[in-house]
């Protein structure tokens, strides 16, 4: 004989005279977080919060007025879907890896393809298409990736801004441990209650640990900048700079992608002498156009090749903060 169990309500709770009634679900810093942890009713409240925002920029924008659509695709990618999807390394981590096939699962499409209606709303109204338009064909047209893989960018971005935290970051031990269990079990053993970052570290495969860690860096409400930027706005403005600059100490840097490897470098021309700390000259960032002829460009250019290729300058030559990475 087959028997079910129906699940038991939990029973209030009285404190001093005052009952407290059991709730199904509970918002925790802007995230729903119900009773079975399937974040079914925060998913269903991004998709409201998602309408209500295109909605509203629906009011903006008309054919015959109203705002230009590429002001309106400036709206959805920066407020609507930063709105909609909040904390979506969350409560999306498992749907990034939906899709792909059986294992991927016909469950998954529930929730994305009714997310990727908000954003078809958003499309429909940059372009002003048809109602009977492709949906692939506007976000094409608008340069919106396919709503699937706006979920998988969001996820990914936060995996990285958490891989690159330093030790001293509250959340370093975690993301260590959770990074430390699926690389060992190469990124296929599942627990049985995985927690997001476990299926963040699955899906992507980052380390930690190969990482480059960005400390924090604070400054007064007061501080400016003693760095001076120039970006000329054409190359020959910016070659005309280059050949009335007059400091003493010039450094030269410059990064590429070639033969599938990534690398960059930094090339010091007319070094006369080390700056002391107490020096008051302040720095100068200028652009230089590449590839027009200016021999410490050049310089710089030949030396990215060769990092990008695998070679590194000896570890005695490079600064103290680079020391140990090479």
């Amino acid at each position: 004989m087959k028997t079910t169990s129906a699940r038991l309500s939990p029973p209030p709770i009285v404190i001093q005279g005052h009952t407290i009634h059991p709730s199904k679900s509970h918002k925790v810093l802007g995230v729903i977080i119900d009773q079975d942890l399937n974040f079914k009713e925060h998913a269903a409240h991004a998709m409201e919060k998602g309408t209500k925002y295109v909605m509203a920029c629906n009011h903006m924008i008309k054919p015959t007025k109203g705002i230009h659509g590429r002001l309106m695709n400036r709206l959805y990618k920066c407020v609507v879907l930063p709105k909609m999807l909040y904390a979506a390394d969350i409560w999306c981590a498992n749907l990034v890896s939906k899709g792909r096939g059986k294992k991927g699962g016909r469950g998954a499409r529930g929730f994305a393809s009714q997310m990727a209606r908000v954003q078809r709303m958003a499309t429909l109204n940059i372009t002003g298409g048809l109602r009977s338009s492709a949906s692939d064909m506007l976000d094409s047209h608008t340069n919106i990736l396919p709503f699937q893989q706006v979920l998988c960018y969001m996820c990914y971005r936060a995996t990285l801004r958490m891989s690159t935290l330093p030790e001293s970051h509250p959340l370093s031990k975690h993301i260590t441990a959770a990074s430390n269990f699926c690389k060992k079990r190469n990124y296929e053993g599942h627990k049985r209650h995985p927690s997001p970052l476990h299926r963040l570290f699955n899906e992507f495969k980052t380390d930690p640990a190969t990482m480059e860690k960005i400390l924090p860096v604070r400054h007064s409400t007061k501080w400016e900048p003693d760095v001076t930027i120039s970006i000329a706005s054409k190359e020959k403005d910016a070659a005309r700079e280059e050949e009335e600059a007059s400091e003493d100490l010039r450094v030269y840097s410059d990064g590429l992608a070639i033969d599938g490897g990534v690398g960059g470098a930094a090339f010091l021309d007319n070094l006369r002498s080390l700056l002391p700390n107490e020096d008051g000259r302040k720095l100068t960032i200028q652009w230089t156009p590449g590839h027009k002829g200016i021999a410490g460009n050049e310089a710089a250019d030949v030396q990215a090749k060769r990092a990008a290729r695998g070679e590194a300058s000896e570890t005695a030559h490079l600064p103290r903060s680079l020391k140990g990475k090479a």
